[in-house]
């Protein structure tokens, strides 16, 4: 799916996030709360039209599967998918208050930073000693950045030779390093091509002082 741009009226994606939390006094449950402002936000953020998409999981499966094994503090983890069930966008959500929302192509507004920000906060990431460990970094971080639409995911050596290839020598083991006012996540990716290869993709975050995470790709060459 083709990131859009940012539609009119960008400052209400924060706004609203604060002023469902004040709400909760109506008996809403956190997690339906979290489920709207995720979707109230990807509508805002990428242009997608509310009759598009619906949010899973339901209401009342937050606690069970995949998803909830990804939950990071107060962020719960959220699908968007079309009428077919194939997945749109993928991302966190929280109740507030506060901007709690993550994904990639979350525009935060003003003074307050977007993509995955509040994700590489709430796990803690510019924190060494509190900081989660890196195989739970990298999934939460390639579950929001891997491509839907091209069936993205982390590369595993196992799919690569078992289809008759060799790991590239540039793919390196996922990792994390502090380089003066920023750190950085590394880490690898593969995409099926029509031939029956792979293109595998280099992803790195770099995140700086406050939160501000810049995302860049790089396709790696044998």
């Amino acid at each position: 799916m083709r990131r859009r741009e940012m539609i009119a009226g960008l400052g209400c994606a924060v706004l609203w996030g604060g002023h469902a939390m004040a709400q909760t006094s109506g008996g809403k449950r956190s997690e339906d709360i979290a489920r709207e402002i995720f979707a109230h936000n990807i509508q805002v953020s990428l242009g997608l039209a509310p009759s598009s998409f619906e949010v899973h999981p339901p209401s009342g499966l937050e606690d069970a599967g995949y998803h909830a094994a990804l939950k990071t503090g107060p962020l719960y983890a959220w699908t968007a998918v079309d009428a077919k069930l194939t997945a749109l966008v993928n991302g966190f959500a929280g109740a507030g208050p506060g901007t709690q929302i993550a994904f990639g192509g979350f525009k935060g507004g003003i003074g307050h930073p977007g993509g995955l920000s509040a994700l590489m906060e709430a796990m803690n990431f510019l924190d060494p000693p509190n900081r989660m460990p890196i195989d739970d970094i990298v999934k939460r971080v390639s579950f929001c950045l891997n491509r839907t639409d091209r069936a993205e995911f982390l590369f595993d050596g196992d799919v690569m030779r078992g289809s008759g290839f060799e790991t590239p020598a540039a793919v390196r083991p996922p990792a994390v390093r502090t380089q003066r006012a920023h750190v950085t996540l590394t880490y690898f990716t593969m995409v099926q091509g029509l031939t029956g290869t792979f293109d595998v993709w280099k992803i790195v975050a770099t995140v700086a002082t406050g939160y501000a995470v810049i995302v860049t790709r790089q396709e790696i060459g044998w």
